[in-house]
């Protein structure tokens, strides 16, 4: 797995295991995905995307762990940025700065130089967030639930690149709709790592079209409404997410964490 990597020249160059971004996605509309929050980090006065993330409560985050490690390493606060679709276009509805003892890393949480495990973490922001129709918490689902979401189809956000990734990076909200895995599927296609384990779950990106590191990955149900499945690991990758594509986009699986997110929250979802 690609590591952190921070180059500082007169401004600063960010990479979170490559780039926390979408490749070959469309543009989302204001409003289309309200859980979605971006993670920024602020350099002599101006913030830099880090990550994506996901509302799940009034006043709690939740996003990879690795994501929220820089922070936390680095003693840097974390910008989250609700109800926006363009970063560059504020004031943004509702922003607010969430200092690093404000955040919780899984405990088991560790990079092996292949893949993370237990890649998850949660941001307790220090306002309650009032919601309305671009604002929203994402449902989060039941760890009894004996469905694995397989070969349902999954919706990733995030800020990326479009098709022509050498040229051209979008500061517009972007997704794209894939097909979710078996896990046996994906440890077929991820061939460059470990197989894939009960806590991950995965979507194909031989298409071109994927996501790397802090993006969330959602499902569609005509019941309860948009399901939070996975927050987006790590993917099989060519040339730093920028040329070929070489495998599954892996996910931590968020039932699998259910016990562990309730814990630290103490809310019941």
């Amino acid at each position: 797995m690609l590591k952190i990597t921070l180059l500082f020249f007169s401004s600063i160059l960010l990479s979170v295991y490559s780039d926390s971004r979408i490749y070959g996605g469309k543009n989302a509309e204001l409003g289309q995905f309200p859980h979605m929050a971006d993670l920024s980090v602020e350099h002599y006065g101006k913030f830099y995307h880090l990550c994506g993330a996901s509302i799940i409560h009034s006043r709690w985050i939740i996003t990879a762990g690795h994501c929220a490690y820089y922070g936390v390493k680095n003693n840097i606060p974390i910008n989250v940025t609700l109800g926006v679709v363009d970063i560059t276009n504020g004031p943004h509805q509702w922003s607010v700065i969430v200092p690093p003892e404000d955040i919780i890393i899984h405990e088991n949480y560790s990079d092996d130089g292949e893949t993370a495990w237990n890649d998850i973490a949660l941001l307790r922001i220090r306002k309650t967030v009032f919601f309305n129709e671009k604002i929203l918490p994402i449902k989060l689902p039941s760890k009894d639930d004996p469905n694995d979401f397989s070969n349902e189809i999954g919706y990733l956000s995030g800020f990326g690149f479009n098709l022509n990734r050498n040229k051209s990076e979008p500061n517009i909200l972007q997704y794209i709709t894939e097909k979710v895995l078996t896990n046996e599927e994906c440890t077929k296609q991820n061939k460059n790592y470990p197989a894939t384990v009960d806590s991950e779950i995965c979507i194909s990106s031989l298409n071109g079209r994927t996501a790397c590191p802090g993006s969330p990955l959602i499902v569609k149900n005509c019941t309860v409404g948009d399901i939070l499945v996975g927050i987006t690991s790590y993917v099989d990758i060519g040339n730093v997410c920028k040329s070929d594509l070489n495998g599954p986009v892996v996910f931590m699986r968020v039932s699998y964490f259910m016990d562990w997110i309730e814990e630290k929250t103490g809310i019941k979802f």
